[in-house]
């Protein structure tokens, strides 16, 4: 399956500045074709990234782990697999951890692969961002933005979530705008970046994050 984008011809389709895509039944909103990046006048209501973490675990859990990732990072899409085997499958279900995940969406591949990732819930979270990895760089391959559009949608489809739903998703105009302008506050450095119990410690390394963990359960904090 392949989508064309092309412009839309009603006038007020125009005034919204939306591009349809022909195939999937679907808008893209233009300023986000451009580039994935969102108008600095955007109002900031509440906290940035209020409603845009994936949260996992316990809200009580001894350990709190914010990671910053992004979807199409190379450095990122290494370390994700071993990352979810440590903490989706052993430490959340133990109840040790209190996972927080802020994709950055600082251009329009993170952008998408960040919106489709969430089309599935936080049940589908883990696999969906898991395909998108994956097919990092196949995907960020792809020249023109309806390729892109469609690799995308083709990398997460087969885990069962109806592609109108990934769709209807991936053409929200506010959570793209809210997602792309959260980007702005990621933290200096290389990613992706662990933050464990709010203290810094570097490049989200599965094996020392693991110690960290250990090191805190053990100490009853």
């Amino acid at each position: 399956m392949s989508y064309r984008i092309v412009p839309v011809a009603e006038r007020h389709m125009r005034r919204r500045g939306f591009f349809p895509v022909i195939g999937g039944a679907c808008i893209f909103p233009s300023g986000l074709l451009a580039g994935g990046e969102a108008s600095s006048a955007l109002p900031t209501t509440g906290s940035t990234w209020s409603g845009l973490e994936m949260t996992f675990g316990k809200h009580d859990a001894k350990v709190d782990i914010l990671l910053w990732m992004n979807l199409s990072d190379v450095e990122s899409a290494w370390r994700f697999d071993p990352l979810a085997a440590l903490l989706f499958d052993r430490h959340v279900p133990a109840g040790n951890v209190r996972l927080t995940i802020r994709d950055i969406c600082d251009g329009r591949q993170a952008l998408w692969a960040a919106l489709a990732a969430r089309s599935g819930g936080p049940e589908l979270y883990r696999q969906m961002a898991s395909s998108l990895y994956m097919g990092v760089s196949d995907i960020g391959s792809r020249g023109g933005a309806d390729e892109l559009a469609a690799a995308i949608v083709q990398a997460v489809e087969h885990h069962g979530v109806p592609r109108s739903q990934i769709m209807r998703v991936m053409t929200d105009r506010d959570l793209s705008l809210r997602l792309s302008r959260a980007a702005g506050t990621a933290p200096d450095g290389a990613m992706p970046r662990a933050f464990v119990n709010g203290k810094d410690i570097g490049l989200a390394e599965p094996d020392v994050i693991d110690a960290s963990i250990a090191e805190l359960l053990e100490g009853g904090i």
